[in-house]
């Protein structure tokens, strides 16, 4: 029963669902570039701030 429960709710999701338009997914690959590009940034950061601190603690 949940088998068939489950098909007909995947076939009610795919009916609702659309293409996205070509504006649309243009605005969301640059959107999720963005947010890949600060976190790798944050990340950059850390481990710049960490060998920095690193290297003057181990200076003593």
């Amino acid at each position: 029963m949940n088998l068939q429960k489950l098909i007909n709710q995947s076939k009610r999701i795919l009916r609702l669902s659309k293409k996205p338009s070509r504006n649309e997914m243009s605005t969301t690959t640059k959107i999720t570039a963005l947010g890949l590009g600060v976190i790798g940034l944050i990340g950059y950061i850390i481990h710049y701030a960490m060998s920095f601190l690193v290297e003057s603690l181990s200076g003593f």
